[in-house]
């Protein structure tokens, strides 16, 4: 079975653990979208998230928990853990370690990422930086 959707989205990943920023780009179709819970991203906003919760996360590392490709999608389950040491959507350093999991679907179109739909459980995010108890 070819995985070479599944290779890219791996690939991105490893980018992004690697804080290597400046190169994501060329992992994005330009018309690229991602669907949040919050709305539509363009590739420029979702690098800055990126970036962001690296800056907040030092020790951030993503591993994809596993995929299936489906002609030009790509499902896969992740799971995020890192130490939260700086702001981060406004919330102050709390130096707690966090976890985060979630699930994303991926299109892919001549080699690059033209699209995300993504959902993580945010809740459980909030929770473990003491926003609020659940």
């Amino acid at each position: 079975m070819n995985n070479a959707n599944a290779n890219i989205v791996l690939a991105f990943w490893e980018a992004v653990n690697a804080k290597q920023y400046d190169g994501l780009d060329g992992f994005f179709t330009k018309d690229y979208v991602r669907h949040t819970l919050h709305g539509v991203i363009s590739a420029a906003d979702f690098v800055k998230i990126l970036r962001d919760r690296g800056d907040a996360f030092p020790d951030l590392v993503s591993t994809i928990l596993d995929t299936i490709e489906n002609g030009e999608k790509v499902a896969y389950r992740w799971g995020s853990v890192g130490t939260h040491r700086a702001a981060y959507l406004g919330i102050p350093a709390t130096n707690r370690n966090v976890r985060a999991q979630g699930i994303t679907i991926s299109r892919i179109k001549e080699g690059r990422i033209a699209e995300d739909w993504s959902s993580w459980e945010t809740l459980n995010v909030l929770h473990s930086l003491n926003v609020f108890p659940l």
